[in-house]
């Protein structure tokens, strides 16, 4: 500790319960520039964040100093100079490959930034007089419980006997508009003992705290009082290696915050992007993670808890049994079929899910335009056996616009039976709505990504219990122009292009070459766009021939020529 820095110098802050206040003292541009205080919003925009020694590895990044010397200021403006010359030529770009590379704004900065390192340097400094300075101007008003009549250890919940220390993040809260840069763990703090606290200049409670990074020697000492007035000094050196990072714990009213948003739907991904977009330019510079916590995981967890929250219940089957009565209060009450959640299956575990909406536009549209289903296994995380989530979905009624869900299932076990029983008892309640009498809906077509599951299920659900060896035959009766009414009443089983092409992709990988892949899979496409079984045997036929020519002889090249005459066609 130098002797400038020695001398406790102290500002006494007023606190009070009233949040207009303050927002009215708020600190200037040119006293604090790198301090942001500010809330969690919603996810729009990825950030877009400047570099900093804290938070990227690259050999090129030098070391911030922050110092108060005129000499160094003036050497440093006449740098910044330079390089906004050379930025303004659009020469100094780490990544230019051609004359018209644009650099962006924040590019720019960044390479300013860089440019203000000192070469000579490896640990991010700050003034401590400078930070003392903000907490003699600051007039910042905080609230502060008053308890005049405090329960008694055995009036508290298990909840309410734990240690609080929500204090903490009050202090955390006051402290970082002054001191942005270091992360400080509290060591000791004292509580008065007096059980009715008045508006007076009497002792309420202390705080000691040091720094976590392991160079700096920076200490506060936080007095509070009874009147919420809060004194606070620091002493030492701000002194952070560069690279190192830190954060302090996320407690309490700071969890649950997080939490509101998780719940809501945010992924932890979405919402670490966001306080990443929080952190102020003095977090960055050093090494401060309290924004968004030491690593990726402390969100993940917090969202983790947040979702065990959700739970109504330990046991699964009692919680989702609650879950399904709470949802039938809510939603569609009036309906027949009310709520959401309609069967629930714990072994092997299926959840079939669908509202009195879906059964309705169903009813109404899916005789008339395609639907589609799909199976993904990546939305939930089950460490024991993979949960697939399966979607029946309606094509939008807007032009350009989202897929509509009709129902939904999750389930543990992936066959043709698990497909055909979520579909059954869909069909059971619009039968219970619409009657038995009348017939379930058949789509004109229903696509899927090549399952075999999904095919052998569209063909029974939809076409009467059908086999695919009727339905190849009913499809080959109808390519041959000679097919009943009932084989032209009946649903396609559509498989997806994309799907299709890429099992092509994969294949073609193993026989052809690098070059010869995207050429195979143009004669795939050509086969598959034919309208007519004798366009596909004309089109297989010159296939065939090019694909087995050993030379580029005269039949090669007609094949070839009458291919590319067919694509320009089609």
């Amino acid at each position: 500790m130098n002797s400038d820095s020695g001398d406790q110098q102290s500002n006494e802050i007023i606190m009070n319960n009233n949040q207009d206040s303050q927002n009215e003292h708020v600190l200037s541009s040119d006293v604090l520039t790198n301090n942001t205080v500010t809330s969690v919003s919603s996810v729009h925009t990825p950030p877009r964040l400047f570099m900093s020694p804290a938070s990227a590895s690259s050999s090129i990044i030098s070391p911030k100093s922050v110092d108060m010397n005129p000499t160094t200021d003036q050497i440093s403006n006449t740098k910044l100079n330079n390089v906004s010359h050379l930025l303004d030529q659009n020469t100094l770009s780490s990544r230019k490959k051609h004359d018209h590379t644009v650099i962006t704004d924040d590019q720019k900065a960044v390479l300013i930034y860089l440019q203000r390192q000192s070469s000579d340097s490896f640990v991010f400094t700050c003034d401590i007089k400078k930070i003392q300075q903000i907490e003699r101007e600051k007039a910042t008003k905080k609230s502060s419980s008053k308890n005049k009549t405090p329960q008694t250890v055995d009036d508290l919940n298990p909840e309410e006997r734990k240690r609080n220390l929500e204090w903490t993040l009050i202090l955390d809260s006051y402290i970082e508009n002054s001191n942005d840069y270091c992360v400080f763990l509290y060591e000791r703090h004292h509580f008065t003992n007096r059980t009715a606290i008045n508006n007076t200049n009497k002792f309420f409670m202390s705080a000691d705290a040091h720094c976590k990074f392991k160079l700096c020697t920076c200490r506060s000492h936080a007095i509070l009082y009874e009147n919420s007035r809060l004194k606070v000094n620091y002493f030492g050196k701000i002194v952070h290696q560069i690279g190192e990072v830190h954060a302090r714990p996320m407690r309490g009213s700071r969890r649950e915050e997080l939490q509101k948003f998780t719940m809501l739907g945010a992924t932890p991904a979405a919402l670490y992007l966001q306080q990443l977009k929080l952190m102020s330019t003095a977090n960055k510079e050093a090494g401060n993670r309290n924004v968004v916590g030491s690593s990726r995981s402390v969100i993940r967890k917090i969202s983790s808890e947040g979702n065990v929250k959700l739970r109504r219940d330990d046991d699964l089957e009692k919680s989702l049994r609650q879950l399904k009565s709470e949802q039938t209060e809510k939603l569609f009450p009036g309906e027949q079929i009310p709520g959401y959640l309609q069967e629930i299956s714990i072994d092997p575990l299926r959840l079939i899910c669908f509202t009195a909406g879906g059964i309705a536009a169903y009813h109404k549209f899916a005789s008339t335009i395609p639907l589609s289903w799909d199976a993904t296994g990546g939305i939930i995380v089950n460490r024991k056996k993979r949960i697939f989530y399966y979607e029946l979905t309606m094509s939008s009624l807007d032009k350009g616009g989202s897929s509509l869900p009709i129902a939904v299932m999750l389930s543990a076990s992936h066959g043709t039976m698990d497909i055909i029983h979520w579909m059954n008892c869909f069909i059971e309640k619009y039968k219970q709505v619409y009657g038995y009498t009348n017939p379930f809906p058949k789509p004109p077509v229903i696509h899927s990504d090549r399952a075999l599951v999904f095919l052998l299920a569209g063909i029974q659900v939809f076409n009467g219990d059908e086999t695919m060896d009727r339905y190849i035959e009913r499809c080959w009766r109808i390519i041959q122009r000679v097919a009943t009414k009932p084989d032209l009443e009946i649903t396609v089983v559509h498989s997806c292009l994309g799907h299709f092409m890429k099992n092509v992709k994969v294949n073609a990988s193993k026989i052809l070459g690098k070059k010869q892949i995207s050429f195979g899979m143009w004669l795939m496409a050509l086969l598959v766009n034919s309208n007519t079984l004798d366009e596909m045997m004309i089109i297989w036929r010159n296939i065939c021939i090019v694909l087995l020519s050993t030379n580029q002889n005269d039949q090669f090249k007609i094949s070839l020529s009458t291919l590319s005459k067919m694509a320009d066609q089609m």
